[in-house]
């Protein structure tokens, strides 16, 4: 769970996030600038709370049009936005 602070200071709807553990090096995360470590609370505009919701919102999302990722670096809120990519 994330720390009660962040949640209150950025007005968060959950109190569940998604840690980036790992990234292709090329692949459509990285090249948006996300790092191992960041942590994702929203795709798209939609809350992110658990894996689950990330893979719900790429299917659902097309792919080429950009995604606005939300996501905590440390204790500072950013966003950016990542081109999904077709899987191979």
């Amino acid at each position: 769970p994330l720390d009660r602070r962040i949640i209150r200071f950025y007005k968060l709807p959950t109190d569940h996030a998604v840690e980036i553990v790992s990234l292709v090096a090329d692949g459509p995360a990285a090249l948006a600038g996300l790092r191992r470590g960041d942590i994702v609370v929203g795709l798209g505009g939609a809350p992110v709370k658990n894996v689950d919701d990330i893979f719900r919102a790429l299917t659902e999302w097309p792919v080429g049009r950009p995604l606005a990722v939300r996501f905590l670096r440390g204790k500072e809120m950013k966003e950016v936005e990542a081109v999904p990519l077709e899987a191979s």
